[in-house]
């Protein structure tokens, strides 16, 4: 499923170099993998959510995609996630950004925090 993930978000990042491409959300994934391996965590939705953190970024999509998540969802739908795992990938994904930071947005699961962290 995880080498699926990053297949579709390459096709959806192929043409982004404003410096959260594909490479980004590589660092971001490796990173996120190293913390998750000290931690008591689902290394699913860590990885899951290190490759989908930026596929609706308003700085990319626009806004409705990132209020939406479309991008998110259509991956998660496509890969047949179950529906726990959707939730919580979704939830990390929403919360995750430096301007969201700055408005005291942030995850509060130990799988959003690593992202979080890693990005």
């Amino acid at each position: 499923m995880i080498d699926e993930a990053k297949k579709l978000v390459k096709e959806l990042m192929q043409n982004e170099d404003s410096g959260h491409g594909m490479d980004h959300v590589e660092r971001v994934f490796d990173l996120a993998m190293k913390f998750a391996e000290n931690e008591n965590c689902n290394k699913q939705i860590v990885a899951l959510s290190a490759l989908l953190h930026d596929v609706d970024d308003y700085k990319l999509f626009g806004n409705e995609n990132q209020k939406q998540l479309t991008n998110t969802n259509r991956i998660l739908t496509e890969l047949k996630v179950d529906d726990q795992t959707k939730k919580s990938v979704l939830d990390i994904v929403s919360k995750i950004g430096y301007s969201k930071s700055l408005k005291g947005i942030r995850p509060t699961t130990i799988e959003g925090m690593i992202v979080s962290d890693a990005d």
